[in-house]
């Protein structure tokens, strides 16, 4: 018996500057952009990383071991409180699913900092509580 439920989901492609890729911008340009983000979401999108839980924390390669998240990021989910955050741009962060505030979040990048496919893909299973069973 299949019941019906509503998933707000917001997503949002913008970055901490890195390189000259598209959508990113500074510090202070972020977290007027992130403001945007609406208050009542369940899932938040993130191309970037936030610094949370190593998330953003780069595992191999010539910049192991270096935080590369975003703090701009860590500001705004922990004042809009989703009930989870997936995001990918640093590609060894980590991938386990943590919790900060009662918030559920993990990287979710496929590939690792060679570009070679190295985690699963995440699946989750939600209930009508929007809670992983």
């Amino acid at each position: 018996n299949m019941q019906k439920i509503n998933i707000r989901i917001f997503g949002t492609p913008y970055c901490e500057t890195f390189g000259n890729w598209a959508f990113m911008r500074d510090l202070d340009k972020l977290r007027e952009i992130y403001e945007n983000i609406p208050e009542d979401i369940d899932i938040l999108l993130t191309h970037d990383a936030p610094t949370l839980h190593n998330l953003g924390l780069i595992q191999q390669g010539r910049n192991n071991g270096k935080m590369a998240g975003n703090v701009a990021l860590d500001e705004i989910i922990l004042k809009r409180k989703p009930k989870y955050v997936f995001c990918g741009h640093i590609h060894t962060g980590n991938h386990n699913i943590t919790y900060a505030d009662g918030i559920k979040m993990a990287n979710v990048a496929l590939i690792n900092e060679y570009y070679n496919e190295a985690y699963d893909v995440l699946k989750i299973e939600l209930d009508d509580k929007l809670k992983i069973v």
